[in-house]
């Protein structure tokens, strides 16, 4: 076989994995839904917003890793069958975060710190609920950006490599 054709070959199989790895890159909502959801009114402002999360959503990769803190009294207490679903991608903003959660008098909170990781496919984000919580947090929150996903407790067995640690911040 000539080196060329191989070549050629190459490109293909390369081109063919490609598709197949990228299969789940397309943003799963449509506008008219995400009009739906969010309530808000069909303008440039709400076509630019829904244009940004699309971008974002496609830039994310796939798996996607995870991250949820909890608080603690022991680590024994740690039950990685019950999640919950509040999730984020983006740990940047969390010493906010940890900071707005330990002084809210409505929250009961352990004295240890835990972060939990994993990974999971976009497929099994709730992708409705995580635009309402994206429009609240971005839109009407003056504190902190939090970009916060909704895993539903359905999809826990979906998340790959879960581990947890404390989390010294």
């Amino acid at each position: 076989m000539s080196k060329e054709m191989r070549e050629q070959i190459n490109r293909v199989k390369n081109w063919k994995q490609f598709v197949n790895e990228n299969t789940n890159t397309q943003f799963p909502i449509s506008y008219e839904k995400f009009i739906e959801i969010s309530e808000m009114e069909v303008n440039d402002v709400s076509k630019n917003f829904y244009n940004e999360m699309v971008l974002l959503f496609n830039n994310l990769p796939n798996p996607l890793p995870i991250y949820r803190l909890i608080f603690v009294d022991d680590t024994d207490d740690i039950n990685l069958k019950e999640l919950g679903t509040s999730w984020t991608w983006d740990t940047k903003n969390w010493d906010d975060l940890i900071s707005s959660v330990l002084y809210d008098d409505d929250v009961e909170n352990g004295d240890i710190t835990v972060l939990i990781s994993g990974y999971i496919d976009k497929m099994y984000v709730n992708w409705e609920d995580t635009i309402n919580k994206y429009l609240t947090q971005h839109l009407y929150s003056k504190d902190f950006d939090e970009n916060e996903i909704v895993i539903p407790k359905s999809s826990y067995g979906n998340i790959k490599n879960l581990k947890w640690s404390e989390y010294n911040n």
